[in-house]
């Protein structure tokens, strides 16, 4: 499982891609880090075995922090959520 995080992208958004070569279709959390160091959760899209994902956002997020990497479950099949 890989992550590339660019920020300052079209106009100064942000964009996180998650490559799975596993073969197992995978969910995690992702926590985006403010400028003060506060955590907010934001949503996140299940990531297809052998397949890649993408998240963006359209303001500059200087950190973020991925957690609960897990097979996706049936429940979250398909669904964008935290």
């Amino acid at each position: 499982l890989t992550f590339d995080f660019q920020e300052g992208l079209l106009g100064g958004g942000t964009m996180l891609t998650t490559t799975n070569p596993l073969k197992y279709s995978l969910k995690y959390h992702i926590n985006m880090v403010d400028p003060k160091g506060r955590l907010h959760q934001t949503s996140t899209c299940p990531v297809m075995a052998g397949l890649s994902a993408f998240e963006t956002w359209p303001y500059s997020i200087p950190e973020i922090r991925i957690t609960d990497v897990h097979v996706l479950t049936e429940k979250e099949e398909g669904i964008c959520i935290y």
